[in-house]
């Protein structure tokens, strides 16, 4: 495997999560870690070096480990990632991306959207302004189909505890559990509306299917934010 661009990393931890979503560990062979910014992705090469996938890293700037959370869809390349083991050398080529959260005054009040493993660079942001103590106001709505689906349970409370004003909104689109306080259905106008009255006032960040961060980009700019000020990652 010769490519410059590409740097080694150790697989140093498999876990599962919800939604049949794996949490991947990876540990950098040579040089330390690679630079980038909370929200981008990168590349994500075979132990051959052949094959490939974007993935959006899931972990902050900050830390000495890239964390990616990737969903067993069943494609050849996940069919491939659910037989990988602790111990493999998979291979990075990044960071790559406009999706980046800016730190200080160009961000101090922001939205983040996001369904399903979209989560990965929200938490990537989040986790950078918690490391930093970054001062601001912040609102989260995260849609999943079923409580069950709700990815990193224990990072997001550690977020809401340690993010002094962070407010996360968990809306379920699937089914009615009993007790549940969060909202119901997909995420539309209204919603933002009642759980974010300044929503034209913030910076916006979405990651998700294509045809929910699109439709979402929209309804924000509908609701007076300025195109310049909604950034956006899909898939599919």
């Amino acid at each position: 495997m010769e490519n410059a661009q590409r740097k080694p990393y150790l697989v140093n931890s498999v876990q599962i999560d919800a939604d049949e979503v794996k949490v991947f560990v990876l540990e950098p062979q040579y040089g330390g870690n690679i630079l980038f910014q909370p929200g981008q992705f990168v590349k994500l090469y075979d132990e051959k070096g052949e094959k490939f996938r974007p993935y959006s890293i899931a972990s902050s700037p900050e830390e000495n480990n890239l964390v990616f959370l990737i969903k067993m869809v069943g494609g050849e390349f996940t069919t491939y990632l659910d037989t990988v083991k602790v111990g493999t050398t998979l291979y990075i080529e990044g960071p790559l991306g406009h999706f980046k959260y800016e730190s200080g005054t160009k961000n101090p009040k922001c939205g983040f959207i996001a369904g399903g493993t979209g989560i990965a660079p929200i938490l990537s942001i989040l986790e950078h302004i918690r490391k930093n103590n970054i001062r601001g106001d912040f609102v989260f709505f995260y849609s999943i189909r079923t409580k069950a689906d709700i990815l990193q349970k224990e990072k997001l409370s550690e977020l809401v505890r340690n993010i002094k004003n962070l407010k996360i909104v968990y809306t379920i689109t699937r089914e009615t559990p009993d007790g549940w306080k969060g909202e119901l259905g997909r995420i539309d106008k209204e919603m933002i509306e009642r759980n974010c009255p300044d929503v034209s006032e913030r910076n916006w960040f979405m990651c998700g299917p294509l045809v929910m961060v699109t439709e979402l980009k929209k309804t924000l700019v509908g609701l007076g934010v300025p195109e310049r000020n909604v950034k956006f990652e899909g898939w599919g």
